[in-house]
């Protein structure tokens, strides 16, 4: 796997530009996303370009919810594999924290009707709905 290193700042470039160009190619992050999850140690010398890299993503405008998602998870998979990562690099952790919030506050207004009526009972087992 070292002979291929590096190969991965430029699968990174390659990934944005594509993006730039098309908004709809977000192949390239489902790829960094399943090498995060099946082999993220190859990813491990390149760690701050591959946060600077799902950033940069997210914050583009004419990208999809889809590809903003996948980037964000990308992150967290990465996250939960390696926190020491994100303990040493704090700024990092801050961007991915970021990441996520953008992420939720961009979630559809439209909201159905099952969603804002809950069935009878639903909340039986939890707090009480005046203890909030």
């Amino acid at each position: 796997m070292a002979i291929y290193e590096d190969l991965v700042i430029p699968i990174y470039e390659a990934t944005y530009a594509l993006l730039l160009a098309d908004p709809t190619m977000d192949d390239g992050i489902e790829i960094v996303g399943d090498v995060v999850d099946q082999q993220p140690k190859f990813l491990k010398k390149t760690f701050i370009q591959l946060n600077e890299l799902m950033l940069n993503i997210i914050k583009l405008p004419a990208v999809s919810e889809e590809s903003k998602r996948k980037a964000t998870e990308a992150l967290i998979s990465y996250a939960e594999r390696f926190p020491s990562f994100y303990r040493k690099h704090q700024d990092k952790l801050v961007s991915l924290i970021e990441m996520i919030f953008i992420h939720m506050i961009q979630i559809s207004q439209n909201v159905s009707e099952e969603w804002k009526n809950p069935p009878k009972g639903y909340n039986e087992d939890n707090e009480e709905e005046g203890d909030l």
